[in-house]
């Protein structure tokens, strides 16, 4: 959900697949959400840019050299490129 502190009201929703996990900032007004089933970036609109879903359960989310890297309870792993300052 985008709010808007300047008239106090709902801008936008987004639906997750599962229970979020952490928000790491972007440039922009991006963000990444990490959540039960991956992560996805979410514009300053709330829009999705990306999103990366897993065959399982994630285990684990690192940020590293640029990039998120998920890791699912299966042992598969995704990474996306984030967005740089």
């Amino acid at each position: 959900m985008l709010i808007s502190f300047a008239e106090p009201r709902c801008v936008a929703t987004n639906t997750l697949e599962g229970l979020f996990w952490d928000f790491v900032p972007q440039a922009g007004g991006s963000v990444v959400v990490s959540h039960e089933l991956g992560a996805v970036c979410l514009d300053s609109y709330a829009k999705p840019t990306w999103k990366m879903v897993g065959s399982d359960m994630l285990q684990r989310y690192r940020l590293t050299q640029g990039r998120i890297v998920c890791t699912y309870a299966d042992g598969q792993s995704q990474s996306h490129e984030l967005i740089r300052d």
